[in-house]
């Protein structure tokens, strides 16, 4: 199986998961919940295919740099920023964001060890 498909397998779980934790969410911070999750799919699904599609080329660690900063800006940018300016309660939504982002990171490493060219230890 190709990294691409296994990025998109684990990214189908991901999903799952984040529907399941809006539906489970209270209406309180549904709202804030969704735009984290969503915010984090949109975000971190390009970036994810960005790196696995450049395994084993000597861009991949300039992509995974550049992936990382975008993420953490994100995360920033959001706090001070957007969140606010659209109401949201803060925690909901910058903890599903976070937490959204890390699962989809972690789809991103499996996917990277499961599709090491040859020759790589």
């Amino acid at each position: 199986m190709s990294a691409g498909r296994i990025y998109w397998v684990g990214a189908a779980v991901v999903a799952a998961a984040a529907t399941a934790t809006v539906l489970a969410t209270n209406s309180l911070d549904r709202r804030s919940v969704i735009f984290g999750v969503s915010s984090a799919f949109a975000l971190q699904l390009p970036l994810g295919l960005w790196l696995v599609h450049r395994i084993g080329s000597p861009q991949l660690l300039a992509v995974w740099g550049i992936g990382m900063l975008s993420r953490f800006t994100a995360l920033a940018l959001f706090g001070l920023i957007v969140v606010p300016a659209f109401g949201l309660a803060v925690s909901p939504a910058l903890i599903s964001l976070a937490g959204t982002m890390v699962a989809l990171l972690a789809v991103e490493s499996v996917a990277s060890m499961r599709h090491q060219p040859q020759g790589m230890v």
